[in-house]
């Protein structure tokens, strides 16, 4: 019996599914939707429940009754015994599993390998072991050992019912000696003075400090394995290396932190004979903070004192007529006008005659006209134009480019990497101006990482200098390889000939005028040591003008699906694992010009393990004639792109057409919709005048014609309003309380039961064109879609909503109304959240994720449910192809409660703790889409 692992109670644990720095996220991830699981040690069921209401069904093994008495309601069967003594085959006999979870359980475990080589009979053909172990290796540990400190506590590293630790290497061990190979492997992390063992940064040398935080392995948190049986001995496996470093290095760098141990320890001692002075310091400045407070509060007595007779004042016939004689002046001659000028001017001269007699005045007389324009010089305001994106960039840069000190800097953590992966760069080359060649080639040798491979396929060149260079620079750097070939094959043939030269575990694309920024590579492998499973990585980009400055930042979003088939916006700079390019069958004829966006649609088919690095890593050259200098230079290319669209139709079973769209080198993919219904659900009070004006214009611009609507009514009490609700010919649904928003959306989503979509819609809403309901439609029929809004307009023309970014303006949400960036507000795209003005659900998705938050009366109740219906694995899209005026809010004002406001931060975070995955963070929430400086 274990019985260090009795009161598990005290592990309970909420899980937010938004936090990717989290072990139960991890777990739950990768564990995916509709599996059969075994869980061991599941405690109260907080992980259970998440897995339940994504469709897996859970057997559980909990040795606490009390808390297996918690998680049982979600499970479709409890099990309270001790793992370790359990007979597997008795209990579960013929039954396998297609996951097998020992979440925070390993460490607890007398002999953890035993129980998972019996764990391991039990996965289903397919499946895996997926496990989280605390990393001992932690820099907190680390830094808590060199004090001479071991300090156990309750939950965490060090958690006192542990009976074993583990590293990074110590996991692999374990798990090889079970028979089992770790396919992959994840990691939260965690700062080493921002832990349970409560350590003061102060209290250690900074270049020990130093040390600790760029050792990748010392940010580890937690480890989260994925296993399966080996087909080796031993559960050998090389996919399984752990990601630690290995070999001399590693003793090295431990036996130089412990060699430095007494340097550390006369440090802390003398740090503390300097914390006593400051203390000292501190009790006198806190002497002087207290005189202070009180003559702060003498001084806030008398303002108080004051604002009275100010009040007193303010309300005596005389100022009020004084206030009425300077509304006339400022109505007769308002600031910086002619008349105002002149009317300082004679205040002056009746200044002059008072204080210095008349010939004072005649001898100024002279000169009364140089008084308007100096009092106007005098007046008038120094304004800049503000920055544009250009100027933006160039003070961006100034703070972050790499200098050649970073980069010797970054290349030195480079070489500690513990997985250190090589990246085939592949460049097709066809008759290139030779300077940007070079540029291109240097780019690549000037790599702070190392370890990659320049995969060059000359596409039959007619200028000798170019050939000439490749073959120079393939003589010099052995890590350059080339093939000419012998007739020109296009850039798919040349493309495909430059990878059969790759031998790296990953490829990166690479033009042959364009350029990699120096960390480019580094960047890259720093985050596949921290995701080495990922099979797809994508960059920000900049353009280099005739100038040579860098231009036009692309600062792009996270992945997001349905941006991709309006536009190929990931681009440059793409790695792929190379297998799964090899696999796809690298690029395809018939697809020149577009055959890097082909390979993106087809290679992200097979994989969801995709990154974005928010940070510009490549530069593309706007040479005339070039996709950098112009979209429609190159026709072909987005013939192309409209082929790869479609053919990714067919490919995914989806049925629909590609058009060109409004923005140029763009598309519109138009999935074909269902005869569904759709219940448009209008919330009102009173304002017959909007009501009515929305309704006619739903009657006659929609070309979808199976719709109702249906009106719920929050308590109107003008006679117009009831007598049109009594004709207008549609259903009335009443409301008769205090208006809650959420309320009033939930109740006409209940009275739409024979609806297969539902739209919500505020009254103050009029449709522009037609189609807008199949805009909306064709997007919310797809299974993977939670919620799908519409492009709304002020009435003078300005965008009032192209999608919500969550923390916007320094709040907790807004709508983007800016005008769009990168054009996004004219192409379909995910977001966070849209607003309810105009969204479209279907009741499934609707009344699985809950419906709208009813605690959340008037504000963020559309966000709220977005974003819980992202955290359970949905998307939400934004189309501008449905386009109405909004005149916002008109009939209920714009007040949002703070107790709105405080209710969804307590549930989503403070402004910053959630990142909006759609808005780069190299942006500004405060001034949107303009570059945070």
């Amino acid at each position: 019996m274990i019985t260090q692992m009795k009161g598990a109670t005290r592990y309970d644990s909420g899980i937010d599914l938004s936090n990717e720095n989290n072990s139960h996220t991890l777990l739950i991830g990768l564990t995916g939707r509709d599996r059969t699981v075994l869980e061991v040690g599941p405690a109260t069921g907080y992980m259970t429940r998440v897995l339940k209401d994504r469709g897996c069904r859970v057997t559980a093994i909990e040795i606490d009754a009390d808390a297996g008495a918690l998680a049982e309601p979600y499970c479709e069967r409890l099990i309270v015994a001790d793992v370790e003594q359990l007979d597997f085959n008795e209990a579960f006999g013929d039954q396998r599993f297609d996951v097998i979870l020992f979440g925070d359980v390993l460490e607890h475990l007398r002999d953890p390998a035993a129980v998972l080589r019996k764990a391991a009979a039990y996965i289903a053909p397919g499946g895996q072991i997926i496990a989280s172990v605390p990393n001992i290796a932690h820099g907190s540990v680390r830094l808590a050992l060199l004090k001479g400190e071991f300090p156990q506590t309750e939950r965490g590293l060090l958690d006192s019912t542990h009976l074993h630790f583990f590293t990074a290497q110590t996991i692999a061990t374990l798990f090889s000696d079970a028979g089992l190979a770790v396919r992959s492997w994840k990691q939260t992390t965690e700062d080493a003075f921002h832990t349970e063992l409560g350590l003061n940064e102060k209290d250690f040398p900074q270049e020990l400090v130093d040390a600790i935080r760029t050792d990748p392995e010392a940010q580890v948190y937690q480890y989260i394995v994925v296993a399966e049986p080996s087909l080796l001995p031993d559960g050998a496996n090389a996919d399984g290396a752990a990601p630690a470093r290995k070999g001399v290095r590693r003793v090295n760098a431990v036996g130089a932190l412990m060699a430095n141990e007494q340097k550390a320890r006369a440090e802390l001692e003398a740090r503390g004979a300097r914390i006593g002075r400051l203390e000292e310091e501190r009790r006198q400045q806190q002497k002087l903070i207290s005189e202070l407070e009180s003559r702060l509060a003498s001084a806030q007595a008398q303002i108080r004192s004051l604002d009275e007779h100010i009040r007193a004042l303010t309300n005596t016939m005389g100022w009020r007529l004084l206030e009425r004689l300077r509304r006339v002046v400022r109505a007769a001659a308002p600031p910086r006008s002619p008349q105002r000028l002149a009317l300082v001017a004679g205040k002056r001269a009746v200044g002059i005659v008072q204080t210095r007699g008349p010939m004072a005045l005649v001898e100024k007389t002279v000169r009364v006209w140089e008084w308007p324009s100096t009092i106007g010089t005098l007046r008038r305001p120094t304004r800049r134009a503000p920055l544009d994106l250009t100027e933006q960039y160039q003070a961006w840069l100034a703070r972050n480019a790499v200098t050649a000190a970073k980069a010797r800097v970054l290349r030195a953590r480079s070489r500690a990497f513990g997985y250190r992966p090589k990246v085939s760069i592949i460049v097709a080359v066809y008759d290139p101006e030779p300077d940007w060649l070079s540029d291109c080639i240097n780019s690549v040798q000037e790599q702070a990482y190392e370890n990659w491979q320049l995969c060059i396929a000359d596409d039959a060149s007619t200028r000798p200098d170019v050939c000439e260079m490749v073959g120079r620079y393939a003589e010099e750097d052995q890590r350059i390889q080339v093939k000419y070939l012998e007739r020109n094959e296009g850039i798919v043939g040349a493309s495909n000939a430059a990878l059969a030269l790759a031998t790296g575990d990953f490829v990166g694309l690479l033009d042959h005028d364009d350029e990699l920024k120096p960390d480019a590579l580094y960047e890259v492998v720093k985050l596949l040591n921290e995701n080495p499973d990922l099979d797809y990585i994508y960059t920000d980009e900049d353009k280099k003008d005739g100038e040579g400055r860098l231009v036009e930042p692309f600062f792009k979003p996270d992945w997001s699906p349905d941006l991709l088939m309006s536009v190929n916006y990931v681009t440059h700079f793409s790695v792929f694992r190379r297998a799964l390019v090899e696999t796809a069958g690298g690029f395809r004829p018939g697809f020149d010009g577009s055959q890097d966006y082909d390979l993106v649609l087809r290679v992200t088919e097979s994989t969801d393990r995709i990154a974005h690095i928010a940070r510009p890593l490549y530069t593309w050259r706007k040479a005339r004639g070039s996709a950098a200098a112009e979209v429609q230079a190159k026709a072909y290319a987005i013939t192309a792109a409209k082929a790869a669209l479609e053919d990714a139709l067919k490919r995914r079973g989806q049925e629909g057409e590609v058009s060109e769209a409004p923005v140029p080198g763009r598309h519109r993919v138009r999935y074909r919709t269902k005869d569904t219904k759709v219940a448009i659900i209008i919330p009102t009070r009173d304002r017959v005048d909007m009501l009515s004006r929305s309704i006619a214009s739903i009657r006659e611009k929609s070309t979808y014609p199976n719709f109702d609507v249906i009106v719920v009514d929050n308590d109107s009490r003008d006679p117009e309003t009831l007598r049109y609700l009594d004709e207008f010919g549609g259903r009335v649904v009443r409301y008769p309380h205090e208006f809650n928003f959420a309320a009033i959306v939930n109740i006409g989503a209940r009275e739409s039961a024979d609806a297969g979509a539902l739209l919500f819609l505020n009254n103050d809403t009029e449709v522009i064109a037609p189609g807008w309901i199949e805009a909306m439609l064709e997007h919310a029929q797809r299974p993977e879609v939670a919620a799908v809004g519409a492009r709304l307009l002020y009435p003078d023309g300005r965008p009032q909503h192209e999608g919500v970014i969550v923390g916007l303006a320094g709040g907790s949400a807004g709508n983007v109304d800016h005008g769009g960036y990168f054009a996004l507000g004219e192409t379909t795209h995910n977001c966070s959240a849209v607003t309810a003005a105009c969204m479209m659900t279907r009741p499934d998705v609707f009344h699985e994720i809950g419906g709208f938050e009813e605690r959340l009366r008037v504000a963020f109740n559309d966000v709220d449910f977005c974003l819980r219906a992202r955290a359970k694995g949905y998307s939400i899209v934004y189309t501008p192809y449905a386009l109405l005026y909004h005149y916002e809010s008109a009939s209920r004002g714009r007040l949002h409660p703070m107790e709105d406001e405080q209710f969804f931060r307590k549930r989503w975070g403070n402004p910053g703790k959630y990142r909006d995955p759609y808005y780069n963070p190299n942006l500004d929430l405060l001034h949107p889409f303009t570059i945070k400086l």
